[in-house]
C-alpha cells in the first residue's frame, strides 16, 4: 500500500552522530510544518509530482554541490518528467521516491551583518554571449566580497541548451548562489504551464523558496504567468506577471512561521509595479493585490526584481499597495545591458548600456539586522562611477545633445532623492528630475543601427537630472559635483571634468 505521507529529518552531523534540528521550515510548496525536537518532519504524500524543500535557517550553512549551488530540496518524479516528450529541453528522468527525505545543514555562525549581491538578466542567446558575461560580470565578481549572489532570472534565453554552460559560469564566482526563475528560462513548448520549469529546476532550483541569514527572510518567488504552447496554432503562449493561488497559500503559509521583526526580502523576476509600465500586463504582476493582502501586516518589505532591463525605484502606492509598513521596490536592470548588444569596445565587449543609459552592472547589499545599505556597481568599472554625464560632453558622442544644460544620469538615485550639482567651487544648484529617454541611448541607437536588433529601443528613464548650465561660464575646463541625497540618508556623488570652447 503507497505511503500517505512523506517523512524525513534535518540535521546536522555531529562526528559520527546526526543530530536533528528542531523548529527548521520544511514544505511541499503549499503547507509548511516545522521539525521536531529531533528535527522530524512529515508532510503529505504528492499524489504525483512534486517536491521537498527546507527554509535554510540563520546561523547554518547548507551543502553545495559541484556547481556551488545550496542543496535545500529534493524534486518527487517516480516517472520523471510527465511531458518530455513534448519538451525541446530535457526535464527529470525516472528516480524512485526513498523512504525518508532529509536534509543536511552545516555549522555556521549566526551573522548579524552580511552581503549579497543581485542582478538582473543574464540573457545570453548563444555560447559567445555566455563569454561576454564571464569576461565582464564573472570577473568583476570574482573580486568582490559576498557570502551568496541571487541571479534575478532570465539565466538564458529561452534556449536551455546552455544551461550547463551558464551554469559553470555562476559557479566560476566561487560563492553560494540561489537562483530566480525567469520568463526565458521556461519551456515555452509546454502546453501544459504546470510543467513548463521543468529543466529550468533540473538545472537550478524549484521556483519558489526561502531562506534565512540573520534577521532577513528571504522569499524567492515565480511571478511568470505562462499560458503554455498553444498546441491548435502551434504557437507561444502568452507571459504575464502572475502568482500562482498555489504558491500564494504557500507564501500565507511561510511567513506566518516569521517574526514580525524580521525583515522580508522578496527576489522575484518581473517586477510588483512599474511607473515607467504600468500598464504593461507583461511587466507588472496582475494580480498584486493578493500578494499585498498577504503582505499587509509587515513591518518592513524589500522587493528586488529584472525582467525591463531598466533601472527604476518603484512607489508601490501607486500601484495599490496601502499597508503600514516600508515597502521597497528596486527593479535591478540587467547584467545582459542591452542584451549584449552594440559596438564593440577594445576587449571585444558590446558597450556597457542598458535601454535607459545604466550600464550593465549589479547592486551590492549590506544588511545589518533588519537595516540595510546598498549601492549599485557598474560591471568592470571603478565603484566611484555612478553617474553618466550627458551634457556637457566633449568628443565625439558631444553631439547628442545641444550642451546647453546640464544632464546626469544617476543610475541608483531614487525619484524622492534630491540632487545637486556644483560647478567647480560654485554654489550647489538643485537639479529637476525629469522621466525621458537617455539622450545617449537614442545617439547609440541613431548611429549604430546595424549593432542592435531591430526591436530594440530606448526607455524612459527615471533617474535622469537636468539643471541650466550657468550663464557667462568662462572659456575653458570646469568640474561638476553631483550629489544625490536620499530620504535615508544614503548619498551618491558623482564628477565630471569639462572644456569650454571659446
Amino acid at each position: 500500500m503507497e505511503r500517505a505521507t512523506i517523512t524525513g529529518r534535518v540535521y546536522v552531523q555531529q562526528n559520527d552522530l546526526q543530530k536533528g534540528i528542531v523548529g527548521v521550515g520544511v514544505s511541499d510548496g503549499k503547507v509548511v510544518v516545522e521539525t521536531d525536537a529531533d528535527g522530524y518532519y512529515t508532510l503529505p504524500r504528492p499524489k504525483a509530482e512534486g517536491v521537498i524543500f527546507i527554509t535554510k535557517p540563520a546561523g547554518y550553512e547548507l551543502p553545495l554541490n559541484a556547481h556551488n549551488q545550496p542543496q535545500f530540496f529534493h524534486f518527487i518524479r517516480p516517472a520523471g518528467s510527465p511531458n518530455n516528450a513534448e519538451l525541446e529541453y530535457e526535464g527529470f528522468k525516472p528516480a524512485p521516491l526513498p523512504e525518508t527525505i532529509d536534509f543536511e545543514l552545516l555549522p555556521g555562525r549566526r551573522q548579524e551583518q552580511f552581503r549579497a549581491v543581485f542582478f538582473g538578466d543574464i540573457q545570453p542567446k548563444t555560447e559567445e554571449e555566455v563569454g561576454f558575461f564571464r569576461q565582464l560580470m564573472v570577473q568583476h565578481l570574482l573580486h568582490q566580497p559576498m557570502d551568496f549572489f541571487v541571479p534575478l532570472g532570465d539565466i538564458a534565453w529561452d534556449g536551455l541548451a546552455l544551461y550547463p554552460e551558464i551554469r559553470e559560469a555562476l559557479a566560476g564566482i566561487g560563492k553560494p548562489y540561489y537562483t530566480v526563475c525567469g520568463n526565458h528560462d521556461i519551456n515555452l513548448r509546454a502546453s501544459d504551464p504546470a510543467f513548463s520549469r521543468e529543466t529550468f529546476q533540473r538545472y537550478f532550483v524549484p521556483t519558489y523558496y526561502a531562506f534565512d541569514y540573520g534577521q532577513v527572510h528571504f522569499v524567492v518567488l515565480d511571478d511568470i504567468g505562462y499560458t503554455g504552447w498553444d498546441t491548435e496554432y502551434d504557437t507561444f503562449g502568452i507571459t504575464q506577471g502572475y502568482l500562482s493561488p498555489q504558491q500564494l497559500r504557500w507564501l500565507r503559509n511561510d511567513l506566518e512561521t516569521i517574526p514580525e521583526e524580521k525583515l522580508v526580502v522578496l527576489l522575484m523576476h518581473i517586477p510588483i509595479y512599474t511607473d515607467i509600465l504600468p500598464a504593461d500586463t507583461y511587466r507588472n504582476i496582475q494580480n498584486r493585490d493578493d500578494l499585498f493582502d498577504i503582505l499587509d501586516h509587515r513591518r518592513q518589505v524589500l522587493a528586488l526584481a529584472a525582467h525591463t532591463h531598466f533601472v527604476e525605484h518603484v512607489d508601490l502606492r501607486e500601484g495599490g499597495w496601502s499597508g503600514e509598513g516600508t515597502f521597497q521596490h528596486l527593479v535591478c536592470g540587467a547584467a545582459c545591458g542591452a542584451w549584449w548588444k552594440g559596438p564593440r569596445d577594445w576587449t571585444g565587449l558590446p558597450v556597457r548600456l542598458g535601454m535607459d543609459g545604466t550600464p550593465n552592472g549589479f547592486w551590492i547589499f549590506d544588511f545589518d539586522g533588519a537595516a540595510y545599505t546598498y549601492r549599485f556597481q557598474a560591471a568592470g568599472q571603478p565603484s566611484h562611477e555612478q553617474v553618466g554625464v550627458r551634457s556637457p560632453m566633449s568628443g565625439p558622442i558631444a553631439i547628442c545633445t545641444d550642451g546647453q544644460e546640464i544632464i546626469a544620469n544617476i543610475y541608483a538615485a531614487s525619484y524622492e532623492a534630491a540632487v545637486t550639482c556644483q560647478v567647480d567651487d560654485g554654489v550647489p544648484v538643485p537639479m529637476k528630475r525629469t522621466v525621458e529617454k537617455d539622450p545617449l541611448v537614442l545617439h547609440m541607437l541613431e548611429q549604430y543601427p546595424e549593432e542592435y536588433s531591430h526591436w530594440m529601443k530606448a526607455r524612459d528613464c527615471a533617474h535622469l537630472w537636468k539643471a541650466p548650465l550657468p550663464d557667462h561660464l568662462k572659456p575653458g575646463v570646469h568640474t561638476l559635483t553631483f550629489t544625490a541625497m536620499e530620504p535615508d540618508g544614503r548619498i551618491t556623488t558623482g564628477k565630471h571634468n569639462f572644456r569650454k570652447s571659446e
